[in-house]
Parts: C-alpha cells; structure tokens; sequence
C-alpha cells in the first residue's frame, strides 16, 4: 500500500498576521486535543517546538477527520409561529403543528415544528461546557459567521452524515501551497467573511481580498476557542432587553502552551444561572465588556496559579465584534480592542457583580475604559434619560449603586 501524501505546515504564532489567525492555531491545537480525548483514532500531527513554533503534519484522512468533527451537526426541531415559505413564496410543510397556551393572556395558540440543523459543537461539550452557554455559541454561529444560508454547506452535510466537502479544496490548496513553498513562491487563496469577520471577495476598488493557504486554513478553528454574549439595549425608562445582536470575543493569544491548556478548564466553570434565556454572565450592558467578561473567566485559573509561583498571561488581550444579522446580510455594528492589563482587571474585578443598574454599570465600564475618573459622563447620562430613572420610586438601583460608588472610591 502506498504511503499516504503529508502536508507539513509550520508556523511561529508571532508572525501570524492577525489575533483571527493567532486564534485559529490555538482553536486547532484545542480541537485536536478535544478529538484526542475523546478517542478520535484519525489525527493530525503536530510538534510544538522550544522556540514557540508548530509543525502540523496533515493527511487528506486527518484533514477531513478534523473538518469533520469541526463542524459536525445534527438535525433538531424548531418552533415557528407561522408557516414557513420558500425562495418562491410557497409554503414549507412542517414536521407537526401543536397546540400552545400564551402564560400571560391564557390564549391557545398553533405552534408549527419544523426541522432545524444544528452545529454539534462537541469538542466544547467534552470539555464540559454547561448546555446553555452552548446553545448560545450554536445560535451565536448560526446567526452571524455562517447566517448566509449558502455558508452553512459544511454542516448541512455533516447533518446527512457526508464529509465536508470543503475538506477536499483545503487539502488540494494546502497541497499546492506545499509545491510552490519548495520553489520560494507563495500560494495565495480567497477568504470568506464565514471564517475571517470583516472580509470580502473585494472591496470597492475590486481588491480580491486573499491570504496564504496555510494561513488561511488557521481561520476555521478560532470560533473553537471565541467568546459569545449579547448585549442588552436599555430604554429610556431603564428597561433592558436582548436586540438578536451577538458580540463574538477573539483572544489574542500570546503563550499557545499555556492557552491550550487552561481554555478547557475555563470554559468548564461557566455558569448555568440564566437572566431570561440567556446566561446570566453573557449579558453584557457594552460590547466591550464581552471582552472583560473574556479575560475575567480566562484570568481567573491565572490568579490560581500564579499564588502558586506558574504564571504569566496566556492573552494579550482581546478583539471584540459585534454583529447582527439584517436580513440575509450580516452587519459589523462595531469592533473594538481590550487590552490585557492586571490594573484593568482589577479595577473591573470591582465593578464586577457589584452593580444592578445597568445604566450605572454600563458608565462604570465606559470609564474604566477610558482611563477616565469613575463619576465621569455621568451630566450627560442624566441629560439623555428621564429623572425618574434617577430619583424617586423607580430609582431603586441607581441610587444605590451611587450610594456604593460614592463609598468604594
């Protein structure tokens, strides 16, 4: 039998172009740790060398068994309200209709069950992420990095039990990039906006947007290790809500070793307790406290082991995107960068679970942000609210939450 070809790839995380790219190596490295725990027999190689480089040594069989479990999915129901239609306006016939009673008004209503592919996401639930925060991330990749229905390919057919054929491309674009390294050349491919947030086919002046195949390949595995939370839009009475807007968290990883190692033990201690139907820690006043949150939950086996005389910081910081899909378009509605500093970390830890307004909170973060005094900003909260919010019966929250501020600082 002939030898099966090898793909050898290498890679310094410090050259990688971007925290996406630095990402997707640390989301590969966890994904095949993942596989390997849970005795997925066909695996890539891979070395991680004294100087900080990684050697992955790839086969078209450990390719694919990768992209596999990578987006592997399966088929569940959904609830809708009304009948689905297609492109053409004709009615989709659904699995079932069932009978539901409305809690507030007592009216019955017909409910119409169709069916709904899901990603798998098993590499997180064998780390012991709790089930809601992993619905989230499902509904977090469904609406926004693969919200197009024609990105979705790959884990259609992994719900039909096909291999992804996507798996195939990579393997013959990393193969060529192989052949043209050997004679000093580089090989360049496309890069979708399903795997690198704010890419295009080509921007206005009809730049092809492109990256090297090795590269590119990185960007499949970030989604492996991002945070995901939704922020909460206030009223002027102060009532919050969530907009269907996800903000998606990319860690800037700065010790691959050390990241790879604590990312499960990290997203195993998340939290269950719900605010409405979402995780009580994934509701965010601000984008940019998604990445707080982010550093918070990663620094916390940090300061385990660094009472133990182990550490340094794994991140740099963080990159923070927040989407929202419109349509069939999915729409960038800001990005951001939080930086990873033990004094920022800090002065969030005392911000942290020690408010209840969220308008009060959300000028907290805002400030700490900024490096701007914690009362700052505060004339133009009051100018752009109503006064009830600040003083009398409906003011329970903030005036308390002044009462703490006043005595912390």
């Amino acid at each position: 039998m002939a030898e099966e070809e090898v793909v050898e790839l290498i890679y310094d995380p410090f050259a990688l172009p971007t925290a996406q790219h630095r990402a997707g190596l640390a989301g590969f490295l966890v994904l095949v740790d993942s596989m390997r725990r849970r005795k997925i027999k066909v695996l890539p190689e891979i070395s991680v060398h004294s100087d900080g480089t990684v050697t992955v040594a790839l086969t078209k069989k450990s390719l694919a068994s990768t992209f596999n479990d990578l987006y592997d999915a399966a088929t569940a129901e959904r609830e809708s309200p009304r009948k689905r239609k297609d492109k053409k306006k004709r009615e989709i016939k659904p699995l079932r209709e069932e009978k539901r009673t409305d809690p507030k008004t007592g009216k019955e209503r017909t409910v119409f069950i169709y069916p709904q592919i899901i990603p798998k996401a098993a590499f997180l639930a064998g780390f012991g992420m709790v089930q809601v925060w992993l619905k989230l991330w499902r509904e977090a990749i469904w609406e926004t990095l693969r919200g197009v229905p024609r990105t979705r390919i790959p884990y259609e057919e992994r719900a039909e039990g096909e291999t992804v054929s996507e798996a195939d491309a990579t393997w013959s674009e990393l193969q060529k990039f192989q052949q043209r390294r050997a004679q000093n050349e580089i090989y360049a491919v496309d890069i979708s906006s399903s795997i690198f947030i704010g890419a295009q086919a080509a921007n206005a002046e009809r730049v092809p947007f492109r990256g090297r195949a090795d590269e590119v390949f990185l960007l499949h595995f970030w989604p492996v290790v991002m945070g995901v939370y939704v922020p909460q839009v206030i009223d002027r009475e102060g009532g919050s809500k969530f907009t269907g807007s996800y903000v998606l968290v990319v860690p800037d990883v700065s010790d691959l070793e050390g990241f790879v190692q604590d990312f499960p033990d990290t997203i195993a201690q998340l939290k269950p307790e719900l605010a409405g139907y979402r995780p009580r820690e994934a509701a965010i006043s601000l984008p940019q406290e998604g990445g707080l949150e982010y550093l918070h939950h990663l620094t916390r086996l940090t300061k385990a082991k660094a009472e133990r005389g182990e550490l340094a910081y794994s991140i740099a910081g963080v990159e923070v995107y927040h989407l929202e899909k419109q349509g069939n378009n999915i729409r960038m509605l800001g990005a951001d960068r939080v930086s990873m500093t033990p004094r920022l970390l800090e002065k969030y830890e005392t911000i942290r679970g020690c408010y209840r307004d969220p308008l009060f909170k959300r000028q907290r973060i805002f400030n700490l942000l900024r490096g701007e005094p914690w009362y700052r900003g505060f004339d133009q909260l009051f100018s752009r609210n109503n006064s009830e919010r600040f003083i009398g019966s409906q003011a329970d929250w903030f005036l308390t939450d002044s009462r703490k501020g006043f005595e912390s600082e």
